[in-house]
């Protein structure tokens, strides 16, 4: 945790974010100087996004509903994460749920002590606190069938990818290089993709409030679906929850119609609870916003997606391999013949030839698309980077990214154990100061005193 972390942790316990008084919603109304307090004083000044669905009915009357349909799936992790994303949300229900919601994911080693359980998941909602494993959450969340929880779809599930493959990713779907400035949107070739992302950039990836640059965290989701890699949904959802008061003031929440779904799978009614506001609707991607996206236009045969050219969209298949792109430093590609090496490593790697024609068109595109400088000296300079031998990728690292990326395997297991000892020992804390507070207002004495502010270095 950084010092801007460490800021915002002791100015949650001072109630300084975002405090707009006392909430009247008996749900809102947490300890004073508890840890969800300061997350609740500060949530309720972020916007709640209204989220998108699927318009399945739009993607027929485009004729992509097939297409569509092969890569989402009929009764899949997907296909529910994007159904679930059209329920109705609650204000008061979203800001008690993430003020109170914790993820500590047990180590691959972990043994249950029956004297002192550990819960992966604990949150409260409509003044209820619940406390369960990362399984029970996947489950109640409506994203996993209870058999699921044993197939490759769950165990084999990743929740990060590296960047390299990610970037390589984005040439594969995308005219432009992977850039600042450069990952929009609007440069998706397939409409079908962008329409998908669109979906995506609404409901489970954190954000701001705008979504016309695409980001790493975004790519991953679509990398995922179009690829038919197993993605833990549940797992990435749970890690936005425990993150989700983290947000810029600037930014938007994305997930509340998730919160309703788990509230109704535990047996909670919103919308018999006198004590919540007006839902807030959300709706499906539809014609007008398509419209606006500027990917459909009126034909012959009727609606179509458009390609860019303003013809008929005819579907790209994606390639079975798709080429790895390498960069010399972050937006910055190698130069071409370096590419060209990386792609017949790649190729070396996976048993596969490949022909020389399909290498001379290679070349060219990598050719074609290479970033523009502006600064010829710094063009010869990357020239002359010496760049390390292709090896095979590794395997994606896990959760989270921002921390163990650049970590060698051996220091990343490390960090990653001490992270999960970390979160374990925070939770029994929380427990503990929960208990004496309790304990006090039961037997009505004053509230326990605030620690005192450690001293600002200059």
């Amino acid at each position: 945790m950084d010092s801007s972390d460490d800021e915002i942790e002791h100015m949650e316990a001072e109630g300084e974010v975002g405090d707009e008084g006392e909430p009247t919603c008996s749900y809102l109304q947490f300890p004073q100087g508890s840890r969800a307090r300061g997350r609740c004083a500060r949530l309720r000044t972020i916007q709640i996004a209204e989220q998108l669905g699927i318009d399945w009915e739009l993607l027929d009357t485009v004729g992509e509903v097939a297409r569509a349909r092969d890569i989402v799936g009929l009764d899949t992790p997907w296909s529910r994460l994007f159904e679930l994303a059209v329920k109705d949300s609650y204000p008061e229900l979203t800001v008690e749920f993430l003020s109170t919601f914790t993820y500590a994911p047990h180590p691959a080693d972990y043994v249950e002590d029956p004297d002192f359980p550990v819960h992966e998941v604990t949150f409260c909602l409509a003044g209820q606190e619940f406390q369960m494993s990362v399984r029970e959450f996947a489950v109640i969340t409506g994203l996993y069938t209870e058999p699921e929880l044993d197939t490759d779809l769950y165990t084999q599930a990743v929740r990060m990818m590296d960047r390299q493959t990610l970037i390589s990713f984005w040439r594969a779907i995308s005219r432009v290089p992977f850039g600042k400035s450069l990952q929009k949107p609007t440069t998706i070739r397939d409409p079908l993709y962008r329409y998908l992302h669109h979906v995506i950039a609404s409901t489970i990836v954190p954000r701001g409030s705008s979504k016309e640059k695409v980001n790493l965290s975004d790519l991953f989701f679509l990398y995922c679906l179009l690829r038919r890699q197993p993605c833990g949904l549940a797992a990435c959802l749970a890690d936005y929850f425990a993150t989700a008061y983290h947000r810029q003031l600037r930014g938007q929440l994305h997930t509340s119609s998730y919160i309703t779904a788990i509230a109704r799978s535990l047996g909670i009614v919103p919308k018999h609870d006198p004590l919540l506001s007006d839902p807030i609707p959300s709706s499906r991607l539809g014609c007008a916003s398509v419209s606006s996206m500027q990917i459909t236009g009126t034909f012959d045969v009727g609606l179509r997606f458009k390609g860019r050219d303003g013809l008929t969209w005819q579907p790209e298949v994606l390639p079975e391999v798709i080429p790895v792109v390498i960069e010399v430093r972050p937006r910055v590609l190698a130069p071409p013949h370096v590419q060209e090496a990386a792609r017949q490593a790649q190729l070396q790697a996976l048993g596969l030839d490949q022909p020389k024609d399909e290498a001379q068109a290679q070349a060219q595109a990598q050719a074609q698309a290479q970033p523009v400088f502006e600064d010829p000296a710094q063009e010869e300079q990357v020239e002359e980077i010496p760049v390390p031998p292709v090896q095979p990728a590794p395997e994606p690292p896990h959760y989270p990214q921002h921390v163990y990326a650049d970590l060698p395997p051996a220091a990343r297991e490390v960090a990653w154990d001490f992270d999960r000892r970390l979160r374990r020992q925070g939770a029994r804390i929380d427990w503990i100061v929960q208990t004496l507070v309790d304990l006090r207002e039961l037997a009505a004495l004053p509230p326990l005193p605030l620690p005192p502010s450690p001293p600002h270095e200059d």
